[in-house]
């Protein structure tokens, strides 16, 4: 094996992971898909394993398959993944390899009015209460200590080629049964033992990691905020030092890629109600962050699609114009026709893809007029995904105030493609005990019944369909029954269903689900 190459070598690396090169261009479909912002799994333990083991060999295999190790870093919240981090900025053979950096955060423990002690108390009603007095008193100490800001602050300096960042919250299924006792208590536990929260969570996360970043000039690019907490970013945004302002706007001047999905249900309290209110206070600073990135090329902004937000459009974007945007989305909005327009029409040009998930118009508007200008002013638009859209009516009448919000039918076909990501494998012995929490309507994704089918992109250049393509879909546009126009659409201004949103994609972006799965038709 000694005598092989170092190009067939990294082909079996490739083989055991995937190539570190790789990545996902914000030019397909699947970049702003819900896949996307799904946990990221770390590979199996015994790929991990093997890459660790083949870089034992000799000194010839540990440099080849160094940078399948440390293309991408995780950080826990915790002792032992600082000190791990820790370790690694001290090593420039390392570091010089790390693009892609995830903090994984998990919710902070906060002390009741007994205090934590008091779990070990037989009224308490949980199992192995010295776990959670541990996990406290950990997190307690690396944020009195101030040693999570230091190590921060150290790696963001060392990784000199770091290109992504991204804030995602973790949970472990310990933690996940102490917020049910505290859920099936009426919070009573929590008030008076101990409670999970991730609204300070994310707030420390978010401040120490944005202080690191701009203190070390880190040229990232790319930002990522799963499952951002919109308090803490309110508390951000008013919070009296000025240098945090003066960072937002630093980070945002660099950045190509911002995705950012709110959770503002994370923590009790908070009812689903006062998301308009949080996101109106954080207006201003929206204004700041997208006037500032010039050079952006591809953003997302979602809420939980249990809560869609009602503000106006602009009030988030400003009517800023990007000249290089080349994929939008946006997810869980009441709308007009218009707002949708405006923005699409002033990215015209250079707009390739266009994500419109949970998405409702109001009364007076309907999905035709979107639609027909999307077909007849996009210059460029080579996908589009319109899961789940509606009409603000219907969606009140059906979903208003319920836990429940409809999925496309099994046979539906995948708005992405699955990606990897590689993972240090130094960091694989936590990775089995905690997962990712960063999407609070995990359960609501239709993509676990919608992902048998590719539903293409421009990678694909045209649409694979399979023999579970629902029979319904009544059209093509090859001459033989094609809608001429928008209102040839069949949209009723009362409900989207399946199949009709499903000919509305295709039918805007001039593809034939029948005879032309090759390339797009000509305009």
């Amino acid at each position: 094996m000694e005598r092989l190459s170092n190009e067939l070598l990294r082909v079996i690396l490739d083989h055991i992971n995937q190539d570190p090169g790789a990545s996902l261009t914000i030019d397909r479909r699947a970049h702003l898909s819900v896949e996307s912002f799904k946990a990221l799994k770390a590979p199996e333990r015994a790929k991990a394993q093997d890459i660790a083991q083949f870089r034992l060999v000799c000194k010839r295999f540990a440099e080849l398959g160094i940078s399948y190790q440390f293309t991408c870093v995780p950080l826990r919240f915790n002792r032992k993944s600082f000190h791990r981090l820790d370790l690694i900025a001290e090593q420039p053979s390392l570091t010089k390899h790390v693009k892609k950096f995830i903090y994984l955060i998990p919710y902070f423990y906060v002390e009741g009015r007994v205090g934590v002690d008091g779990t070990v108390s037989p009224s308490a009603s949980i199992s192995e209460p010295s776990y959670y007095i541990r996990k406290y008193r950990d997190q307690r100490e690396l944020i009195e200590s101030g040693d999570d800001i230091r190590i921060l602050k150290k790696a963001m300096a060392a990784f000199t080629s770091l290109q992504q960042v991204q804030i995602q919250p973790v949970q472990d299924e310990k933690e996940r049964q102490l917020l049910e006792t505290i859920k099936e208590t009426d919070e009573v536990f929590g008030d008076t033992y101990l409670d999970l929260k991730w609204v300070p969570a994310c707030l420390h996360g978010s401040k120490t990691l944005a202080q690191a970043l701009v203190e070390a000039r880190s040229k990232f690019t790319v930002f990522s905020g799963l499952s951002m907490s919109p308090q803490s970013a309110v508390y951000l945004n008013h919070f009296p030092d000025k240098a945090i302002s003066t960072t937002v706007s630093s980070l945002a001047s660099q950045l190509t890629c911002l995705e950012l999905h709110f959770n503002d249900g994370a923590d009790r309290g908070w009812h689903e109600t006062t998301i308009d209110h949080k996101m109106r206070e954080l207006s201003g600073l929206f204004k700041e962050v997208f006037t500032a990135a010039t050079g952006m090329r591809s953003v997302h902004v979602g809420f939980r699609p249990r809560a869609p937000l009602g503000l106006p459009l602009e009030e988030i974007f400003h009517h800023v114009t990007w000249g290089k945007l080349r994929a939008f989305g946006i997810q869980s909005w009441f709308l007009n026709a218009e707002e949708i327009i405006g923005l699409a029409h002033r990215h015209r040009r250079t707009l390739k893809g266009l994500r419109l998930r949970d998405v409702h118009l109001r009364k007076g508007s309907m999905w035709k007029e979107v639609l027909g200008h999307l077909r007849d002013q996009m210059e460029s638009l080579d996908w589009l995904s319109l899961r789940r859209i509606g009409y603000e009516e219907w969606y009140n009448t059906q979903y208003r105030d319920t836990m429940e919000v409809p999925p496309d039918p099994p046979a539906g076909t995948s708005d992405s493609d699955n990606e990897g990501i590689l993972y240090d494998s130094t960091d694989r012995a936590s990775s089995d005990e905690e997962t990712d929490n960063g999407n609070d309507d995990e359960e609501l994704s239709d993509d676990e019944h919608d992902n048998e089918i590719d539903d293409g992109g421009p990678d694909d250049d045209g649409l694979s369909i399979g023999p579970d393509t629902p029979s319904s879909v009544p059209w093509c546009n090859c001459g033989r029954g094609a809608p001429e126009s928008a209102d040839e659409l069949g949209d009723n201004g009362k409900h989207v269903d399946y199949a009709k949103r499903k000919m509305w994609e295709q039918w805007v972006v001039g593809r034939c689900m029948e005879h032309n799965t090759s390339r797009p038709l000509p305009r």
